[in-house]
């Protein structure tokens, strides 16, 4: 697949302690705490075929989206 992408996240915080507290207690790296909750988030939304399974309808429209659509 080559090589891997790195993405630069922010997270406020909260987010931050409470993500750093999991890798500290699993004694592994922060990194590989963010990388494991991302694969939970995408299987819990995608179908055994790696389909998504989220419908725009079911999704609020987020300010950001909402914003562009506006112009």
């Amino acid at each position: 697949m080559g090589k891997d992408k790195r993405v630069m996240v922010r997270f406020d915080e909260s987010t931050f302690m409470a993500l750093n507290e999991v890798a500290i207690k699993m004694k592994t790296n922060l990194s590989v705490v963010i990388r494991a909750f991302c694969r939970k988030q995408i299987s819990d939304i995608t179908d055994t075929n790696g389909n998504l399974m989220i419908h725009d309808k079911e999704r609020p429209e987020s300010k950001q989206q909402s914003a562009i659509d506006d112009s």
